[in-house]
C-alpha cells in the first residue's frame, strides 16, 4: 500500500510523521523522501498517536532500522 504523509520532525535516528491512515507498533514501514533522492528507508513504528477528534489525520514515530 503507497500512502503519502508528511514528515513534521526528523533526527538522525528518526522520523514523527502524519498521514491518513492508521499505524501500528512495531510495524515495517518504507519510506521514500523526495528530497532525499528518492532513496527509500526502512523505519519500525515505535509509537502511534490516535487521531484529534473530526481530524483523521494519525501521527507516528519511527526509528530508522540498522
Amino acid at each position: 500500500m503507497v500512502v503519502h504523509g508528511k514528515i513534521v520532525d526528523f533526527s538522525d535516528r528518526g522520523l514523527r510523521v502524519r498521514a491518513n491512515v492508521p499505524f501500528r507498533i512495531k510495524q515495517n514501514v518504507e519510506v521514500i523522501v523526495s528530497h532525499d533522492g528518492h532513496q527509500p528507508k526502512n523505519y519500525s513504528v515505535m509509537w502511534v498517536r490516535d487521531p484529534a477528534k473530526g481530524r483523521p489525520i494519525y501521527e507516528a514515530g519511527l526509528e530508522i532500522q540498522a
